[in-house]
């Protein structure tokens, strides 16, 4: 009687290591990718929140300065938020996906000649690294 030996062969226990190895380190990889992009991904939600606040405030100036001079005040005499110096609001909570996100609104109104420069800072109360910065934003009103 002969014997019949098969040709084909399974995955030895070697080849099998080898195999979890190298599919276990691409997944950290992988891992680790989809950690820097989550991470990226709140710190552009927060600065797009920051920069429709300075926007919005810049907004509200732009708005009352325009009222003020209609109303005949000169841009030196200008009174309320445009008054020369550093003005600060409470902080605004605003809801998101990621959970509530506090900010602090800060302006410096600055009068130049007929003009006035406003610099508004919109800063994120609870600072981590990976969250947001401050932000600032500049704007020149003139009548």
């Amino acid at each position: 009687m002969t014997t019949k030996k098969s040709s084909s062969r399974g995955f030895t226990l070697i080849e099998s290591v080898i195999a979890v190895a190298i599919l276990g380190i691409t997944m950290l990889g992988l891992i680790q990718l989809f950690a820097v992009a989550i991470r990226q991904n709140s710190f552009v939600r927060n600065n797009t929140m920051a920069v429709v606040l300075a926007q919005q405030k810049l907004e509200e100036l732009q708005t009352d300065y325009n009222r003020q001079l209609e109303n005949g005040t000169p841009p030196a005499a200008l009174t309320g938020d445009l008054t020369a110096g550093l003005h600060t609001s409470d902080p605004v909570t605003l809801e998101s996906a990621g959970g509530n996100r506090q900010f602090q609104i800060e302006w410096t109104a600055t009068p130049t000649g007929s003009s006035i420069e406003v610099e508004v800072t919109v800063s994120p109360v609870v600072v981590n690294n990976f969250e947001s910065k401050t932000l600032r934003m500049t704007a020149v009103f003139s009548p």
